[in-house]
């Protein structure tokens, strides 16, 4: 009996912080992150500060999570406090997670300088062996806004397009005016351009993802028991693209367009 009740003891005492910190405020999750951080960086022992680092990598990522539960998910995250989760992250020793951070701060913002710095800082930090992308977040950030211009506006930019063609045509014919056959002409050819891409097919990205556990056997197959695909296995901060998804095996590609195998559970999606 008295093991019961220490245990339900226990057991509310972990419920009341689980909701307590479930209340926290992505304020006061940064405010933690920033006190942890600093502590990080004055101190000389280097067990304390990656353990001070790791404190603050998870205050910033609490204070995501907080972010997106206060608004059902809606809430673009500040690109800034993507590049300081990344911070964190590296200073932890944890390049993976920092390569992600840095990632989706650029998807947030594809201009971000400090992201971009930062990102090509850690991706030197790999073995010499990794291949790296080249220029891909600024060109893939641009082709994915124009894959969503695609799939969702350019049949309402073709109507609006034709509308207001139309609408200059009349005026020209009406008034005769030089001005309004130039517009005419130019809403035409935007309603054209808008109409074939409103139709075409474009193909859509690879999903990135990044090796987040540290040596990650990259296999031949989708098994345990396939042969390793290097000699040396993958390191975390490793970017693919998923090229096929079987559950717990994806099929990847580095940046250099070699193929292998990856379990699912060691990487993470950016």
């Amino acid at each position: 009996m008295r093991y019961l009740i220490i245990g339900a003891v226990l057991l509310a005492f972990g419920s009341s912080i689980l909701a307590a910190d479930a209340n926290v405020t992505p304020e006061t999750w940064i405010a933690n992150a920033a006190a942890a951080y600093k502590e990080a960086l004055e101190t000389s022992d280097r067990n304390h500060q990656i353990e001070r680092f790791r404190t603050a990598e998870t205050c910033f990522s609490q204070a995501i999570a907080a972010a997106f539960d206060s608004t059902n998910g809606e809430l673009s995250v500040d690109a800034e406090l993507y590049v300081n989760l990344g911070n964190a992250a590296l200073g932890a020793q944890r390049l993976g997670p920092a390569v992600v951070a840095y990632r989706r701060a650029l998807l947030v913002d594809p201009n971000h300088n400090r992201a971009k710095q930062n990102l090509e800082h850690a991706r030197s930090l790999l073995p010499e062996w990794v291949p790296k992308p080249d220029n891909e977040i600024s060109m893939g950030s641009f082709f994915d806004g124009m894959q969503r211009v695609v799939a969702a506006d350019w049949h309402v930019i073709a109507s609006v397009a034709f509308l207001l063609t139309a609408i200059f045509t009349v005026a020209y014919l009406r008034f005769h005016m030089r001005g309004m056959k130039t517009a005419s002409i130019a809403f035409s050819v935007l309603w054209l351009v808008a109409f074939v891409g409103g139709f075409a097919r474009t193909e859509v990205p690879e999903p990135v993802v990044v090796v987040t556990v540290p040596e990650t056997v990259a296999r031949s197959a989708d098994s345990s028991q396939a042969p390793p695909r290097f000699a040396n296995p993958l390191p975390s901060g490793t970017e693919l693209r998923v090229l096929e998804d079987r559950g717990d095996w994806l099929r990847v590609k580095l940046s250099d367009g070699r193929e292998v195998w990856v379990t699912a559970s060691a990487i993470e999606s950016v």
